[in-house]
């Protein structure tokens, strides 16, 4: 700046296309594996359901709650979960696709 004082700034890159596909599946496989546990323990808290899918942090300990939160938002821009008076549900059509995920993976 005018003072000379150093200015942080930011470094972006294009990320190739094979890192984007990447980050997609990782996204679906999220999706897909927290609708088969709230299908299996619809009125656990969201810390256990971090904990059940092992989305644990390596530094703390703690259950990546932040995680469940921004896949159960992008499963309700799908329409299959709801909040309802606080609790996150399945919708009917959400319950449908974690039983057809279940019976896929048997």
């Amino acid at each position: 700046d005018a003072k000379g004082r150093r200015l942080p700034s930011v470094w972006a890159y294009q990320a190739d296309q094979k890192l984007a596909d990447r980050a997609a599946s990782r996204q679906r496989e999220d999706e897909d594996a927290l609708l088969i546990v709230m299908h299996n323990a619809p009125d656990r808290a969201i810390a256990s359901w971090a904990t059940s899918l092992g989305w644990i942090a390596a530094t703390t300990g703690e259950p990546l709650k932040s995680r469940v939160h921004r896949t159960l938002e992008r499963l309700k821009a799908e329409k299959l979960v709801t909040q309802k008076r606080a609790r996150w549900i399945l919708t009917s059509p959400g319950k449908k696709e974690a039983e057809r995920l279940e019976e896929q993976a048997q």
